[in-house]
């Protein structure tokens, strides 16, 4: 994997918090952020544990609280696309009077490498019986043997990288009290809204 400004995770790159640095005019504070659109060069945003793609991501945005310096107290992660690029989060400070600074800024954070060629990922969401994101183990096996795991978070999202492309692979769902039917993928790139949802 090449390097970057922040980590890798089970959801992405780490944005740091500075990234967002916001101010406000005296006499209100910065109370939290609200980010306006989906980032460029991704292929998903996660706030808080919850994974946004540029399907799902809310028109009016999604706010995030913040220290004093305009900082979120909530972890932030991208899933940059393949090689070398900048990444631009728009977004605008809210101070503690609920007033939106008129300045939108932009978090930028530089990629040197995200997905390296040759690598994929598995995104997508566990469903209960009654439509509900539920939490589960969702495994994938490929052809060469090589197995991963991720677990969804609170709202059934689901996020499997660093897979090999050209590849088939075996999906499979498991969960305390629901059934799923397994699902045979044949990975090319980047794959989101893969959705399960239980057998009957």
């Amino acid at each position: 994997m090449g390097k970057a400004f922040g980590r890798k995770s089970n959801f992405g790159l780490t944005v740091p918090a500075t990234t967002f640095t916001a101010t406000d005019g005296a006499p209100g504070i910065v109370s939290s952020i609200r980010i306006t659109a989906f980032p460029n060069s991704v292929t998903s945003i996660t706030i808080n544990g919850v994974l946004y793609t540029s399907a799902t991501f809310p028109s009016g945005g999604v706010t995030v609280p913040t220290n004093a310096s305009g900082n979120p107290t909530q972890p932030i992660l991208v899933d940059p696309f393949d090689g070398p690029r900048t990444i631009n989060i728009p977004f605008v400070a809210i101070d503690n009077g609920g007033f939106e600074s008129s300045a939108p800024g932009t978090a930028t954070l530089p990629v040197s490498a995200g997905t390296t060629a040759g690598e994929g990922s598995i995104t997508g969401r566990v469903l209960d019986d009654q439509g509900r994101g539920t939490r589960a183990r969702v495994s994938v096996l490929g052809a060469n043997g090589v197995v991963r795991t991720a677990l969804t978070n609170p709202f059934g999202y689901f996020h499997l990288t660093e897979l090999e492309v050209n590849e088939l692979y075996v999906l499979q769902v498991s969960h305390k009290r629901l059934t799923y039917e397994p699902r045979t993928i044949n990975l090319f790139d980047q794959l989101t809204d893969v959705d399960f949802i239980p057998q009957p």
